[in-house]
């Protein structure tokens, strides 16, 4: 067994040990994200199709690989569509839209197929992999989910393209389907994640931010962290806490701003157990009411693997030490009662 399994195991035992379940699941969780990243190039997954014109595409992004339960609806040209939250690379979630496209592939029966959404106008919306039962499959409802700051980017009136795509030969497909929608109902806000990192002391995402309508408005821009349920933290682990980032005031009716840094210091997660799992989620403030962003970074309390170990071992180290105080306690009272 690799020395660095062998040590993330026995970790995890410690974990569970001193802090409980709910901390050795978070740890779980966010070793399963760190191994999916290094095996697959950081939760990505780069594809090129070759559309019928000849011309390759750019590159597309990564396959989620969480689902959450989608319970609301949102409507694209009068059509109903389900709106959900998925991971489109380690460590990052995004609300969006499923998708459900028809598509027929002939051929390829058992085996894996990549299923790639284009808007009409050239943008990467969505993707992911199906295997067909049959020699002649149709999916009248292919679930397909499309991240909002994906979707936002292409064009009014708008429409899209479906592509099946044989893994074996990336450079053709062997199925598609085009729909045209007359109107798209975009959120009048919409996040999209420029980069993270999650060494050092902090936690720092940068964002690019879209604003339609609040034209001169004076906006503010927080940071919201909570745990791992999207709950505000409580009282015991320093919450809520919510990051003043600073004022947004949009130009035009339509505005986009470059970027925004928010960073969340580790010492002001210093209550919560290290291998505790948080979530940083933007926010805009408008007349009092606070929006949330459409993109969520999930990271532990005390930073990296290295750094939860290392402040495991010091909790340990510091329980250590009172349970030997307790005991030199214990024999000088002993030493006291005795003839």
């Amino acid at each position: 067994m690799p020395r660095v399994l062998l040590a993330k195991m026995l970790l995890g035992q410690l974990v569970r040990l001193k802090f409980g379940a709910t901390a050795f699941a978070a740890f779980v969780a966010i070793s399963a994200a760190q191994t999916s990243s290094a095996q697959e190039g950081g939760g990505l997954q780069i594809l090129g199709v070759l559309k019928e014109t000849g011309s390759s595409t750019s590159s597309v992004g990564a396959l989620g690989f969480l689902q959450r339960v989608a319970n609301e609806e949102a409507q694209i040209g009068g059509v109903k569509f389900q709106t959900g939250r998925e991971f489109v690379q380690a460590r990052v979630e995004e609300d969006g839209l499923y998708f459900e496209p028809e598509l027929r592939v002939s051929g390829y029966k058992g085996q894996i197929v990549q299923v790639v959404i284009w808007s009409n106008d050239g943008w990467f919306l969505g993707e992911r992999r199906v295997t067909p039962p049959y020699d002649n499959t149709i999916w009248n409802q292919l679930k397909v989910f499309v991240p909002w700051s994906r979707l936002r980017k292409a064009t009014t009136p708008f429409g899209y393209t479906v592509y099946a795509v044989p893994l074996d030969r990336r450079d053709e497909y062997i199925g598609r389907n085009t729909v045209n929608e007359s109107h798209v109902s975009m959120p009048a806000i919409t996040w999209e994640g420029i980069e993270f990192s999650a060494s050092g002391s902090d936690f720092t995402a940068k964002l690019a931010l879209r604003i339609t309508g609040h034209q001169n408005e004076q906006l503010e821009v927080w940071g919201l962290v909570r745990d791992r349920f999207y709950h505000d933290l409580p009282a015991r682990y320093g919450g809520p806490i919510k990051l003043d980032v600073g004022p947004a005031r949009p130009a035009y009716d339509d505005t986009a701003f470059g970027s925004w840094e928010f960073k969340v210091p580790y010492s002001m997660l210093a209550k919560l157990p290290p291998a505790e799992m948080v979530i940083l989620t933007p926010a805009l403030e408008i007349d009092g009411t606070i929006v949330e962003g459409n993109v969520h970074y999930r990271f532990l309390a005390a930073g990296s693997i290295e750094q939860v170990e290392q402040a495991t071992s010091e909790r340990i180290d510091a329980v250590n030490e009172q349970i030997r105080s307790l005991q030199r306690a214990q024999d000088i009272l002993r030493q006291g009662n005795g003839p």
